[in-house]
């Protein structure tokens, strides 16, 4: 670590985060290193050395960072970096988290900045990753650009209320194999857990048939891949019916397995 760096002031450390995510000026990365540098990694082990009055400058630079968005040269790669170092940090202050959350209830970033769905899935993705939860109606009222291109990140905050919730929306949501592949990103956080694993494959295997073709060949082949099911298999066997007082009725009635997620 370079000395200057551990004695930086508030301005000199808000240059440096600028030039690594930014990529311009002496601070950016050696992105043509025999090891190539990523922009994150000196911040991120900046962050993790630094004592307790280093760290108070740091989290006052990357406040003062985000206040500059947008302008100040700020693209959605640069915005994606310094929110990506945000998150790997774990920078949960409350200048820094209030901050964030500010920006994100105000959708502050869909506007003036280039690209604004993707800055400001970045900004709700880093969230995420910082365990901050919003109530399901945020979620579902996010702007109908943000939704067409990135329904994962509406998934993901959906999935950490209510599961049945979450694969409601991903029934009409997930339209090709690029959202399929947004879902498989988010479900690779929980599948390691047996329980949510079995909850996912049931809600799964109720879904398929009802999702597009494309998603549900992704699905099943990334599954298979990284081996949390045969989706295909799952899917063929009956499914179990809902314990009712009255089950027989119900069977009578025309039940179908759909339906118990309107329940």
């Amino acid at each position: 670590m370079e000395e200057w760096l551990l004695k930086a002031s508030i301005n000199q450390l808000r240059d440096f985060l600028r030039g690594r995510f930014q990529d311009i000026g002496p601070y950016a990365a050696d992105t043509g290193a025999r090891v190539p540098e990523l922009p994150h990694t000196l911040p991120v082990a900046l962050w993790q050395e630094a004592d307790q009055a280093l760290l108070n400058r740091l989290i006052q630079a990357v406040k003062s960072l985000l206040e500059e968005i947008p302008g100040n040269g700020w693209t959605p790669r640069a915005i994606e970096w310094l929110c990506f170092f945000i998150g790997r940090a774990q920078i949960k202050d409350p200048p820094v988290m209030g901050s964030l959350i500010g920006i994100a209830r105000r959708g502050h970033w869909l506007r003036g900045t280039d690209d604004g769905p993707r800055c400001y899935v970045a900004l709700l993705r880093t969230l995420l990753n910082l365990d901050w939860v919003a109530e399901p109606k945020f979620w579902l009222d996010l702007p109908a650009e943000v939704q067409k291109r990135f329904p994962g990140i509406v998934f993901r905050g959906l999935l950490g209320h209510d599961m049945q919730a979450a694969f409601a929306y991903l029934r009409r949501a997930a339209k090709d194999a690029k959202h399929a592949r947004q879902i498989i990103s988010v479900l690779g956080d929980i599948m390691d857990d047996a329980t949510q694993r079995s909850q996912v494959i049931d809600q799964l295997c109720r879904a398929l048939a009802e999702l597009p073709p494309a998603v549900s060949a992704y699905l099943t082949k990334w599954f298979r891949i990284y081996e949390w099911g045969d989706l295909a298999a799952e899917a063929a066997r009956p499914l179990p019916q809902p314990f009712h007082p009255s089950c027989s009725a119900i069977v009578d009635a025309g039940w179908k397995p759909e339906l118990a997620l309107s329940a």
